[in-house]
């Protein structure tokens, strides 16, 4: 058994003793913001409680845990949002409580997954309520929220809380890097500040960034400019995107997302900082250009002549 998570000790060692002693309590609220790997916990939980294997599970090899990846455990429940809807209703609740009665076919006990708990309104916790004030011996409720303040005081009396949090950076960055190799650490450290440590929104970052053109660009100019380059050498990195809009606009987005970065950790350095609000600046005033018919060639000369 391997627990999923990066950090996260405290939550490591209850999640392991709910699977030693073949314990789990019969509502587990798992909380924390979108991309702290609420979900990740949630499947692993779940497979640990259908595991066939005892002290070892999740094993990943039983017909327990092939079902459940598959999707086709029939003792795992999933309870969503709807399409279009703003909050689970009551009746998805009062359907998943009578559920929550029906016997497990082919493990120990039932997962009862509630995905958006923070979306319940009153009367769907209400509902849910019942059946956690007296639940079902075979019966386990997973709920994810991502933040428990949205659930009554009520529900989240029954259920044992596990509060994901965000690694520190030492961790962080350690976990990014194996994950991908050939990333710049300059990158990984930038993401990983822009995203909190956050590491599903740090992926997605660092995806989203793919080493393009434009951000390379940014880079490049944003060096340039705060080693105190020439106008012409920053004149020949604007080459590189001024022959399509889409692409201009993407590095003037890349380059106020480095500017900011760096005013973040620059705020005692006063020429330093001088110079990047005087950049940030200029990016803010002339980026709506771009959405006029304005020459892409012009448009950067001119940008470069501000500074």
């Amino acid at each position: 058994m391997i627990f999923p998570l990066v950090s996260n000790e405290r939550i490591s060692e209850t999640v392991k003793n709910f699977v030693k002693t073949n314990h789990f309590p019969h509502a587990i609220l798992i909380e924390g913001e979108a991309g702290l790997g609420k979900r990740t916990l949630c499947s692993f939980l779940a497979a640990a409680a259908v595991c066939e294997s005892g002290e070892n599970a999740p094993c990943g090899q039983c017909k327990g845990c092939e079902m459940l990846k598959a999707g086709t455990h029939p003792d795992v429940s999933v309870t969503a949002l709807q399409d279009k809807k703003k909050s689970i209703t009551v009746a998805q609740i009062r359907q998943a409580r009578a559920d929550a009665f029906i016997k497990p076919q082919s493990s120990p006990r039932r997962v009862m997954i509630i995905e958006q708990a923070h979306t319940l309104n009153e009367q769907s916790q209400n509902a849910l309520l019942k059946v956690l004030e007296e639940p079902p011996g075979q019966t386990v409720f997973i709920l994810l929220a991502e933040n428990k303040s949205a659930l009554l005081q009520t529900v989240l009396s029954r259920c044992v809380t596990l509060s994901l949090t965000a690694p520190p950076t030492e961790v962080a960055f350690a976990f990014l890097k194996k994950q991908n190799p050939k990333a710049d650490d300059k990158v990984i450290l930038q993401v990983l500040s822009a995203a909190r440590n956050n590491l599903g929104r740090a992926q997605a970052l660092l995806k989203k960034k793919s080493f393009s053109k434009a951000y390379t660009a940014a880079e490049e100019f944003l060096d340039i400019y705060m080693n105190g380059g020439r106008k012409y050498d920053l004149l020949k990195i604007t080459v590189k995107v001024d022959k399509d809009r889409a692409l201009a606009n993407e590095f003037l987005k890349e380059l106020k997302f480095a500017v900011n970065l760096k005013l973040q950790s620059s705020v005692s350095n006063v020429a330093v900082l001088s110079k990047l609000v005087r950049l940030n600046d200029l990016i803010t005033q002339r980026t709506p250009l771009l959405a006029t018919n304005i020459n892409l060639a012009l448009f950067f000369s001119g940008f470069v002549s501000w500074l």
